[in-house]
């Protein structure tokens, strides 16, 4: 058996859950992708009644940039133009990667937009050492990165998307 924390917005969620077993003790997961913390408790009475009590809280900066990521939207003109708006496709492979990028190097994007070649543009700032990372996610979920320095192209990235630790790492390194 398994269980689904749902989603939310709020940085606190309590719950209590009932769950009601056949004659043997089921395994119970409990999964979230936003889960920073948790604290879980598990009774069971006479009548196989499995209840549990979960704490968790959600880092408000991953859901702000969840948040921002599927806001984005092309300006009319744009559209008056004929290019496409990022799909749902790409937003989720964008938010797969930039979510990625927070969680494990904690890094925050200065922007996040839509392209006129139709997907998601983030940028980074590395101001310790003046340098930029530039990713693109586009509408067929090809993507591409290119560092930066003062303006200058220091390295290109293609088709990262399952090993985005290059160009991050690139992007760290002094």
């Amino acid at each position: 058996m398994s269980v689904l924390i749902p989603n939310t917005n709020s940085e606190l969620k309590t719950a209590d859950l009932q769950i009601k077993m056949d004659n043997s003790f089921g395994h119970v997961e409990v999964a979230d992708e936003e889960i920073q913390y948790m604290n879980l408790t598990l009774t069971a009475d006479d009548s196989s009644t499995v209840g549990f009590r979960y704490n968790y809280t959600i880092d408000p900066n991953r859901a702000q940039i969840q948040n921002l990521i599927y806001a984005v939207q092309i300006p009319e003109r744009w559209r008056e133009q004929g290019i496409e708006p990022p799909n749902i496709s790409c937003k989720k492979l964008a938010e797969k990667i930039i979510v990625e990028v927070y969680d494990r190097f904690r890094l925050y994007p200065i922007r996040i937009t839509a392209t006129i070649e139709g997907g998601i543009f983030c940028n980074y700032k590395n101001f310790s050492h003046n340098k930029e990372l530039s990713i693109e996610i586009y509408n067929d979920l090809g993507c591409a990165a290119i560092l930066t320095r003062g303006g200058e192209l220091l390295s290109s990235y293609e088709s990262f998307q399952n090993n985005i630790e290059k160009p991050i790492v690139d992007f760290i390194a002094s």
